[in-house]
């Protein structure tokens, strides 16, 4: 499936890492064929564009609401200098910038922070981080060139001694280098027959469950390389609502959406809690 996959993304000019392909509710590995999904003529699949870069709305309570387009894997940060850019603000530290309640940091992502197309982050005046850095390290500048003299003259009082220890330490050195170099070429013989067998259950397709609190179960096939923000984007618009909405676990543990089915170790046929996120956090 994975060339009727390209071949569509070119039609469309966008990019095919961006489309989700999906059939009765379950996503559809590229790898997989017509013969193993049962197809036939006229039969529909289903597909959700996800876009690249998203437009984020910025409000504050005396200023216009800015639209900037930014990259979902960009850093927030490049959208916070143009914000204050445009709004005339020398700094963005100047401002705290507040997502869903929670304030945002600027090395986060749109989308680890879940954000969606004209989301709203809300800003006012205030430092968020690093604020007093500069005032902190001004009163520390005396001291800095004090300690460093300090610091110059107990150096100057080793130095014999730190030769004397380098060179009983290189005599020491020489006499493992033979033994490393055995150890080490062992160990990448070992690593070299395990990264194949890690790229091979990486490409693997599995099937995993995931359960809502009503009882309902929901089936997903997919590699165990997706990554799980994938699976919880796609259930979340069989239900007509944001992935945010849903809190999803494995042994009880909140699941990192970066991860990969592998990163968390699931097996066929394992199954995810799904609860309804009503704190927002």
């Amino acid at each position: 499936m994975g060339d009727v996959f390209d071949r569509y993304a070119a039609r469309k000019e966008v990019n095919p890492d961006r489309l989700i392909f999906t059939r009765n509710g379950e996503i559809i590995d590229a790898n997989q064929t017509v013969a193993d999904l049962g197809l036939d003529a006229n039969d529909l699949i289903d597909c959700v564009y996800d876009p690249e870069t998203i437009n984020i709305r910025f409000n504050s309570h005396d200023g216009p609401e800015i639209t900037i387009n930014i990259r979902r894997t960009d850093r927030i940060s490049l959208a916070f200098d143009e914000y204050s850019s445009r709004s005339g603000i020398a700094e963005h530290n100047m401002l705290r910038f507040e997502f869903n309640g929670d304030e945002v940091h600027p090395d986060s992502t749109p989308e680890n922070l879940w954000m969606n197309d004209n989301d709203m982050i809300h800003c006012s005046f205030g430092p968020l981080y690093n604020g007093n850095a500069n005032g902190a390290n001004e009163a520390n500048g005396a001291n800095g060139a004090n300690e460093a003299n300090e610091a110059n003259e107990a150096n100057e009082a080793n130095e014999a001694n730190e030769a004397n220890e380098a060179n009983e330490a290189n005599e020491a050195n020489e006499a493992n280098e033979a033994n490393e170099a055995n150890e080490a070429n062992e160990a990448n013989e070992a690593n070299d027959a395990n990264d194949a067998n890690g790229a091979n259950e990486a490409n693997e397709s599995i099937v995993i469950f995931i359960k809502n609190q009503c009882g309902e179960v929901i089936r997903f096939r997919v590699r165990r390389s997706t990554r799980m923000m994938t699976i919880f984007r796609t259930y979340a618009r069989r239900k007509g609502m944001r992935a945010q909405s849903f809190r999803f676990m494995t042994n009880g543990e909140v699941i990192d959406p970066a991860l990969t089915l592998a990163r968390l170790g699931l097996a066929d046929g394992d199954m995810i809690d799904c609860v309804l996120n009503l704190c927002g956090c």
